[in-house]
């Protein structure tokens, strides 16, 4: 093969390799192979996936600017109808390759090998292969292929579609790719050989499109060896299985086998005819089953969304089980805290009626304490009444009687603390009966409050369980209305196809009948020329027969015909009721939805309430025990000023009046 380098005129510096193939194809396998044998892969880079955890290697903003370019021309990558063919000689076209010179120069600016891939370039690939040569590279195209059926079955599982629309947009990607890069520099390989011998591969593409990776050694290889898994490779159906297999279309199983056979052998020239016609007639074809697949994929739709739907609510109502769980659970938690709040309660009051039982023993000493310091009054009044009669005796006792004052004056002030001190006990211990009857209010509250908690608890339930009934029966109903639906389809389709057949048997007798019109007319003139000489009358009486059977026979396929479109008219206007029936169903199945969603809403602003009713409780026992905590203080220290009182009496009262008394004595 001869040597770019040995033609005229000098190649282009800077090589782009375009990888071309249908999506789930192994694109993002042999982009990342050639990013490791030593092409640039783009400066923004698509991150992984779970459906490809390993990377795609294709730019975001290429893929970006394709999906823009798609809609511009009224399409979609899913889309299997062949690309507008005028789009690229438009004024948006123009305005895209602007945009698209301006990517190119982001992600590869100065790069003089790098490899460019999207599997929507195959819808335009002439598109970016006439931009590239523009910008001064050399394209080179390597196109690579999978068993379609293996695509089919990984567009089900990613995207829920049917295998035969996969079947469909893995044709349109192949043969839209194999025309646009039609005379270029190309190589056409497969997912299966490059898992196989990826070694093999790249060599053979090296001699195809006279390049050199630059990147190829031990290491490199153990890299792509590592890199490349079937573990990745959920489906792998034999090649045979779509060959082979008379149930896909010869369109698809023609493309695959061209395709299988330029992978191994080469590609052959005289194979362009053979696919060129599969295009055409495919492009042919298009608009003669579109809508019917379009419709196919939107029922499909609407079926998938019910079924999520269905899951949405099932998933709701286990949700709301789990909260009703979770709330039993909170008001045993609720029932276990006041029986500990009771016995705190009737811990306090046992506590209170000790503080009561010590108030009154106070009262009682009190009282005593009251009758010794009269007694002591009256002997003070005596005593008064002695040194009235010896004061005259000497100066000497006037300075007993004056500490005799002073000791009654700081008597009678501890007398008055101590009653001042009784008051407030008193008071304390009405404030604190007052305090525990409060409690035993709020708890009385608090038992109402769960009470009708629970209440509610037990009509939510209800209402769940009644919500999960009604979204059976809505399920139940939407499936009856799908089959009935579908039922008087059918119907409708045999009565449409029964009113075609009548129609065309109606213009079949036309024609006879205008046929035989005219040979009856050419046999009337030859028979009335004969009958004028008496000989043929008896032919022209069964002409005359034929055609008043004939037009019999008309008048039947018309009624027939009548009929027809009468029961097709009755089906369709049955389907429209159905219709209007199923989507009445799904408006209830979507308001049953939204009433679980605030049912559930409801069960969680009582299972806060319960959690705050337990927390104030549990404020409340605190509180509580503070308060008791308290008057114990409290009844201990007037237990001290009780037990300092009677002990200053002993020394400060009897022993002055002592020394008096015996003073007196001695005088006398």
């Amino acid at each position: 093969m001869t040597k770019k380098s040995k033609r005229p005129s000098a190649p282009p510096s800077r090589v782009a390799v375009v990888v071309l193939g249908m999506h789930r194809s192994g694109t993002s396998a042999l982009a990342g192979v050639l990013g490791q044998l030593g092409c640039d892969l783009p400066q923004d880079l698509m991150p992984p996936t779970e459906d490809n955890p390993k990377g795609y290697f294709e730019s975001n903003k290429v893929y970006r600017l394709n999906d823009a370019l798609l809609d511009s021309a009224g399409t979609s990558w899913d889309d299997w109808q062949e690309f507008n063919p005028g789009w690229i000689t438009s004024q948006r076209a123009d305005a895209f390759r602007s945009r698209a010179q301006a990517v190119l120069d982001e992600e590869f600016a100065g790069s003089p090998l790098f490899v460019l891939k999207d599997p929507r370039i195959c819808r335009f690939a002439p598109f970016w292969l006439d931009l590239l040569e523009q910008q001064g590279c050399r394209p080179l195209v390597v196109c690579t292929h999978r068993n379609p059926l293996d695509v089919a079955a990984s567009l089900e599982r990613r995207e829920g579609w049917p295998l035969a629309y996969g079947l469909l947009l893995w044709l349109r990607h192949v043969l839209d790719a194999e025309a646009g890069s039609r005379g270029r520099p190309r190589f056409f390989t497969s997912y299966e050989r490059l898992i196989g011998n990826w070694a093999g591969v790249v060599a053979e593409m090296e001699q195809a499109l006279e390049m050199t990776l630059p990147r190829k050694s031990a290491s490199v290889a153990a890299e792509v060896e590592a890199f490349l898994s079937r573990d990745l490779q959920h489906f792998r159906k034999d090649p045979d299985a779509a060959i082979a297999n008379p149930l896909l279309s010869g369109w698809l199983r023609d493309s695959y086998d061209i395709l299988e056979t330029w992978a191994q052998k080469g590609e052959r020239k005289a194979d362009h005819a053979r696919l060129d016609r599969i295009r055409a007639e495919l492009n042919a074809a298009a608009p003669a089953f579109g809508g019917l697949i379009q419709a196919a994929l939107s029922a499909r739709g609407e079926v998938t969304g019910l079924r999520t739907t269905l899951e949405e609510r099932e998933t709701a109502l286990q949700e709301a089980e789990a909260a009703l769980g979770t709330a039993r659970g909170e008001n045993e938690d609720l029932r276990a805290a006041r029986a500990r709040l009771q016995k705190g309660l009737e811990e306090a009051q046992a506590m209170l009626e000790e503080t009561r039982e010590g108030r009154r023993n106070s009262d009682q000493r009190v009282e005593e304490l009251t009758a010794r310091i009269s007694a002591k009054e009256k002997q003070i009044a005596e005593t008064r009444a002695a040194l009235d009669a010896a004061r005259r005796q000497g100066e000497e006792l006037r300075g007993s009687r004056q500490n005799q004052q002073e000791t009654l004056q700081k008597l009678q002030a501890q007398l008055a603390a101590l009653r001042q001190a009784r008051q407030t006990a008193d008071q304390k211990a009405a404030q604190a009966q007052a305090e525990v009857e409060r409690l035993t209010d709020e708890l009385a509250e608090r038992d109402k409050a769960l009470e009708e908690g629970r209440h509610e608890r037990d009509k939510l339930r209800s209402s769940l369980e009644q919500r999960s009934h009604e979204a059976e029966q809505v399920g139940l109903e939407l499936k009856a209305k799908a089959d009935e639906a579908a039922q008087v389809a059918r119907e409708l389709t045999t009565a449409r196809r029964k009113c075609e057949r009548y129609q065309h048997d109606l213009e079949r007798s036309e024609r006879s009948l205008l046929l035989l019109k005219t040979q009856m007319a050419k046999q009337m003139q030859e028979t009335l020329a004969e009958s004028l000489n008496g000989s043929r009358s008896k032919p022209l009486e069964e002409a005359r027969k034929g055609l008043e059977e004939l037009r019999q026979r008309v008048e039947d396929v018309t009624r027939e015909r009548d009929a027809a479109q009468g029961e097709r008219e009755a089906l369709e206007a049955r389907l429209s009721g159905l219709e209007d029936a199923l989507a009445a169903a799904r408006d209830a199945g979507e308001e049953a939805a939204r009433q679980a969603a605030a049912q559930a809403e409801e069960a969680g602003r009582l299972a806060a309430e319960r959690t705050e009713l337990g927390q104030s409780l549990e404020h409340e026992k605190e509180a509580a025990a503070r308060m008791r905590d308290e008057y114990e203080q409290r009844i201990a220290e007037l237990e001290r000023a009780n037990r300092d009182l009677l002990n200053s009496t002993s020394w400060r009262i009897t022993g002055p009046l002592r020394r008096l008394v015996r003073t007196v004595r001695r005088d006398r």
